[in-house]
């Protein structure tokens, strides 16, 4: 009970500072949706889209409009999985398991260096932690999967 008093609490006070803090920033911040205790904004929202040409700039071709709804639902399930990952990981424990796979991935992106990612992500307002999160909870979930239902896959070699 105190926790879903905390959470609403919380919620009321978080969106109360959006409201004041509209008048000082040039963006109103518009929440989306909320997911269990988290809230969704436009700015996540960008901010997925921002990452999302960075991975692919071909996305810059698509129309806005449709661009911006393949981030909010690629946001939406980010969101779901990483409240399904907290059931079963505490997700500050594995920041190693986090740097290994982001050291393979711009490698995969054919980066020579963190350093050299870490320009390339500022031209989309990107960051590394951001970026290493985003790999984590990816990794985490693929594993948890695997985990889950690894047992129930049957392979006929024979076809």
């Amino acid at each position: 009970m105190k926790k879903i008093i905390f959470s609403n609490i919380s919620y009321i006070l978080f969106v109360l500072l959006l409201l004041t803090n509209n008048s000082v920033s040039e963006k109103k911040i518009i929440i989306e949706l909320k997911i269990g205790n988290e809230i969704l904004t436009n700015i996540d929202i960008e901010k997925e889209r921002d990452y999302l040409i960075a991975l692919n700039n071909s996305l810059q071709k698509v129309p806005k409009t449709q661009l911006n709804e393949i981030a909010r639902n690629s946001a939406i399930k980010e969101m779901i999985k990483k409240n399904e990952l907290l059931k079963y990981y505490n997700l500050n424990d594995t920041d190693n398991y986090g740097d290994q796979i982001f050291q393979d991935f711009i490698l995969t992106l054919n980066f020579k260096n963190e350093n050299e990612f870490k320009l390339y992500l500022e031209n989309y307002n990107l960051n590394i932690v951001d970026i290493k999160e985003k790999l984590k909870i990816e990794a985490l979930w693929n594993e948890l999967i695997f985990k889950k239902f690894n047992g129930q896959v049957n392979i006929n070699k024979e076809e």
